[in-house]
């Protein structure tokens, strides 16, 4: 995973703001659920703790975050002149599977806006219609989250990362990424449950063969090559 100490030692002061960058299907509901077990909803801004939610990248007023330890939620990074310390952070899946999740997801959730079509077409005609529908939500959604927009590109989302991001953490390593954010702060919590949930290259085993998967890895080449860069171990020390 991406771990960077210079930036998550700004945790450590009291003012310090940490922002996670949540992207669909990679773990993020479940590791702010965790973050919420030391941050109590008062000091969580996050659309779930708070009513007139404002996404990170239309937020023109910064005094509307004094009392908050915590932003959460779909945003997108801006590298914006705050006068406290930021500490991002994100979780990251490897693009095919966010996608099999994603269809996963949509079939057993009747209120997804794409439930039907993920019940009633097959993995493939899913993929089709949903990129039709809404690209965004499909193609190199993470890189867009971190890197800061639309035309996000890798080698602007590492920028990023060494800047402003304490941690981004593949969602098959979500125990390990609680277990050094515990290491870094005294909070006196646990880390996150350990649910035995197997690896995706195995768990989604079945759909490597998917006539898609090519179409789908080719219009995710900035997310594949984040993915990879964050797995490989990035490790900055300041």
């Amino acid at each position: 995973m991406f771990v960077n100490e210079a930036i998550l030692a700004r945790g450590q002061e009291p003012d310090a703001l940490f922002a996670f960058f949540h992207t669909q299907r990679t773990g993020g509901s479940n590791f702010q659920r965790w973050l919420r077990q030391h941050f109590p909803d008062e000091v969580v801004y996050s659309p779930r703790t708070v009513g007139n939610f404002v996404h990170w990248q239309k937020m023109s007023d910064f005094s509307t975050l004094d009392r908050f330890k915590v932003f959460a939620g779909f945003g997108e990074y801006r590298n914006y002149p705050l006068e406290r310390p930021l500490i991002a952070l994100a979780t990251i899946r490897h693009p095919f599977y966010r996608i099999v999740s994603l269809y996963k997801m949509s079939k057993s959730h009747p209120t997804h806006f794409l439930h039907e079509v993920a019940a009633a077409e097959s993995f493939e005609n899913f993929y089709r219609i949903g990129s039709q529908r809404k690209g965004w939500y499909f193609h190199n959604l993470t890189t867009r989250r971190i890197g800061g927009g639309s035309d996000a590109k890798f080698d602007q989302a590492v920028a990023n990362m060494k800047r402003d991001f304490g941690m981004v953490i593949p969602t098959n390593d979500l125990f390990r990424g609680s277990e050094i954010m515990l290491e870094r702060y005294p909070w006196k919590m646990k880390p996150m449950e350990k649910k035995g949930a197997r690896p995706d290259a195995e768990n989604y085993q079945a759909f490597d063969s998917s006539p898609v998967r090519a179409e789908i890895m080719a219009n995710n080449r900035e997310d594949e090559r984040l993915y990879e860069y964050v797995v490989r171990g990035a490790h900055v020390t300041e």
